[in-house]
């Protein structure tokens, strides 16, 4: 897996509208333990807003919502859901810190979302946060990171750059051929995969404020 070190040490980046995604709210959901094993219940999670001295993120669980929540380590599970959204737990080291990566589409070579709302990254932590990870796939300007990747699982990944962007995301995406037109004539660029996510799951662009497509 190549390595990625670029882009850090100036890194401050936004969220998109993406951000929303990733909600303190209880929401109806499960997780899958490191022997396989699933639990059903109420499942929150938030990227992490700042940077942790040690590895790893956790979720809360709660088996009703009158039940106490209960503290759940990332290094004890691989997986989990809240409603309609699907995360995997990452074991890659240089995103230990914030291991769990959105599936945005599941498919054999499948596309993920990461993030962090962290406010800055200092220069000591560019050893840990680099690798497979940022470099160009980052995207955004003052209060988070986030980044595009894509593998077969999320132990094997790269990052979506603007270098690969065409060739990746058409791969991904051929099942969508109507969709896959617009990357290759460029109607569609690294810029707009918010839109292009929505695109490929409804059929449908979104609308600017000023109700023109895009």
């Amino acid at each position: 897996m190549r390595t990625i070190l670029l882009l850090l040490c100036i890194l401050s980046v936004t969220f998109s509208a993406q951000a929303q995604l990733f909600s303190k709210d209880w929401v109806q959901g499960s997780y899958y333990d490191t022997t396989g094993n699933k639990t059903t219940g109420l499942i929150a999670w938030s990227a992490p807003d700042k940077l942790s001295k040690k590895p790893g993120d956790h979720i809360f669980y709660k088996s009703t919502s009158a039940a106490e929540k209960v503290k759940i380590g990332t290094a004890s599970i691989t997986s989990f859901t809240m409603g309609s959204d699907s995360f995997v737990v990452s074991k890659i080291s240089s995103i230990n810190y914030a291991p769990v990566l959105r599936v945005l589409i599941n498919r054999p070579v499948k596309l993920y979302y990461w993030s962090a709302q962290v406010t800055s990254i200092p220069v000591a932590a560019l050893g840990a946060v680099g690798g497979a990870l940022v470099g160009a796939a980052v995207i955004g300007g003052t209060s988070g990171g986030k980044a595009y990747l894509y593998g077969t699982n999320p132990n094997n990944i790269e990052p979506i750059t603007r270098k690969n962007f065409i060739e990746v995301i058409c791969s991904i995406m051929d099942d969508k051929p109507e969709v896959t037109k617009l990357i290759v004539n460029k109607t569609l660029k690294f810029a707009d995969m918010d839109s292009l996510l929505i695109l490929y799951r409804t059929g449908k662009l979104p609308q600017k404020n000023n109700d023109d497509m895009y």
